[in-house]
């Protein structure tokens, strides 16, 4: 008989099962993390600057420290885990099927899947294969950059002689000859733990001391005080052309009908102008030409006395 509708729809107030289901603890049956070492364990939140690999690494570090010997490690760190994930990650971990991870395998292959996905694992692999000495970078930070990026993809799947190829390939022009000669002509002659032995000794040498000279040399100036005057130089002439282009486009602009010409070449300017020149010469009265008036007027062109061609007139006139 089917029970009332009350009960039907009531909740169910039974636990919803975790997506991990631990292993037996074997002949003691009983266990009990601490607070401390829970308060030890690093925690994960999924950020833009966090390192997955780095906390399970970090993760496994705690966890054998601090293990009981009456557990195993795969007892352990299933059941520290759950303290782990923070934020965004520990609801990802809630939403998981139910009772789909029964081992710590299992259980860093999907946070792995999640946080670090096939796609940027390749683009690590070709950072890796393809990476370069920065230009004013010692040969001491290129070595610190190059090993913390196989850190972070420890899946990458290169040899150790592949690693100091690509380390050796990346090289500046400088630094890669100073490794050549210090191996005795080239660095396919040593092994690689001898490669990395000498890497190491010319990249601590080069701590104190920056190197003068660009990667390429060829698209670049040999010195930073020279760079930054030639980029200033550059602005500066960036700055005065957009000023005499803006002045230009201001000078084209009208101020009088707002239309494209300067405004010395308006329309309505120069028909004011003709009006005002007819109106002015239409209100002169005109005088008659009068050869022998008694005003020396200077707007007359032919007075017998300012007729310089007639030798006669002139002595009259003096």
């Amino acid at each position: 008989m089917a029970g009332i509708i009350k009960e039907l729809t009531t909740p169910d107030i039974t636990q919803q099962p975790l997506c991990i289901t631990y292993p037996p603890l074997g002949e003691n049956g009983n266990f009990e993390l601490k607070s401390g070492l829970i308060r030890q364990l690093p925690t994960f939140k999924a950020l833009s600057g966090e390192d997955p690999n780095m906390h399970l690494s970090d993760f496994h570090i705690v966890c054998s420290s601090m293990k009981p010997t009456t557990v195993t490690d795969e007892q352990l760190k299933l059941r520290a885990f759950i303290f782990s994930p923070k934020d965004s990650t520990r609801d990802w971990l809630y939403y998981l099927p139910s009772a789909c991870i029964d081992t710590w395998v299992k259980m860093k292959r999907a946070f792995l899947e999640k946080y670090f996905p096939a796609s940027r694992a390749s683009q690590l692999e070709k950072e890796i294969s393809n990476t370069e000495q920065k230009d004013y970078e010692t040969m001491c930070d290129y070595l610190e950059r190059f090993k913390k990026l196989c850190v972070t993809c420890p899946y990458h799947g290169y040899t150790a002689q592949d690693r100091v190829m690509y380390f050796c390939r990346g090289l500046c022009m400088e630094d890669g000859r100073t490794v050549s000669e210090a191996c005795g002509g080239d660095i396919v002659n040593k092994s690689p733990p001898e490669a990395w032995t000498i890497i190491g000794e010319l990249a601590e040498s080069s701590r104190d001391f920056a190197r003068k000279y660009t990667k390429r040399g060829l698209n670049s100036v040999g010195s930073s005080s020279s760079s930054s005057l030639l980029e200033e130089k550059g602005d500066t002439l960036t700055n005065l052309f957009k000023d005499m282009m803006s002045r230009q486009r201001m000078a084209m602009v009208c101020g009088i009908c707002s239309d494209g010409h300067p405004s010395e070449h308006c329309p309505h300017m120069q028909e004011g102008s003709q009006e005002e020149v007819n109106g002015v010469w239409e209100s002169t009265p005109q005088k008659k030409w009068d050869p022998y008036s008694d005003t020396l007027n200077p707007g007359w062109k032919a007075h017998p006395n300012f007729w310089w061609v007639n030798s006669q007139n002139t002595q009259q006139f003096g």
